[in-house]
């Protein structure tokens, strides 16, 4: 029997109080069901953005390239392009 994976099946106590051991095994999922743990983690962090901060190297690094893209310089692509190059 699979367990549908997502957030709201995870309850307060769902990890161990280190949360270093999981409740369920994840190396027992699917791979589309780890791909959907993933989305859903990724979509309550994006649901708090203040809740994880930059780090200065990370600030400068983003300040560096939103400069370069304000300036023109920046190495562009179009979505289509990227998406060719990965597939190649």
């Amino acid at each position: 029997m699979r367990l549908e994976i997502g957030l709201v099946l995870f309850k307060r106590g769902a990890y161990h109080q280190t949360m270093s051991t999981p409740a369920i095994d994840i190396k027992q999922l699917a791979p589309e069901e780890r791909l959907k743990l993933i989305g859903d983690l990724w979509e309550s962090l994006r649901a708090q953005p203040d809740a994880l901060r930059l780090t200065a190297a990370q600030k400068a690094e983003l300040d560096r390239r939103l400069d370069s893209l304000d300036r023109g310089t920046a190495d562009v692509m179009t979505w289509d392009e990227a998406k060719r190059r990965l597939r190649s």
